[in-house]
């Protein structure tokens, strides 16, 4: 089950993400993410550089997309479509063998997100049971 959507935004570029309940992980958009490192507008050309990417990473035996394909997105034209997903682990990967250096600067920005967002759930979860709700009072007749 799929509770959380959200999306971040890198240098203006939308990055996509899902909330996976089941895994406990958030997976994001392969196309979103390389128009974020590659500066690129235009979703299409992005996708293409995606596919052109796969291609190369699975010709030396990388396998670039989570298992899971189940995931869909908004499209930019508002259809929901499915779309391929890295998660934290996928993402590094990719960045480590992107052809260029814009990567990194990427990664960086992702990882601090990440370990912010975990940093603030788990103080939350912490603080929410030091201090559990009040029981409303009720008075006796």
């Amino acid at each position: 089950m799929i509770n959380k959507k959200s999306i971040r935004f890198y240098n203006d570029h939308k990055v996509r993400a899902i909330w996976s309940e089941e895994e406990n992980k958030w997976y994001f958009s392969a196309t979103d993410i390389i128009g974020a490192i590659n500066d690129e507008q235009d979703y299409v050309k992005a996708g293409n550089y995606w596919r052109w990417l796969k291609k190369k990473l699975t010709s030396q035996g990388i396998q670039p997309v989570s298992a899971t394909h189940d995931f869909k997105f908004q499209a930019p034209d508002g259809k929901m479509r499915k779309s391929d997903v890295l998660d934290f682990e996928g993402v590094e990967m990719v960045s480590k063998n992107f052809p260029n250096t814009r990567a990194t600067a990427f990664l960086d920005w992702l990882t601090t997100r990440i370990i912010t967002s975990k940093k603030i759930n788990h103080y939350s979860s912490a603080a929410i049971s030091l201090y559990p709700r009040p029981k409303s009072h009720i008075p006796k007749p």
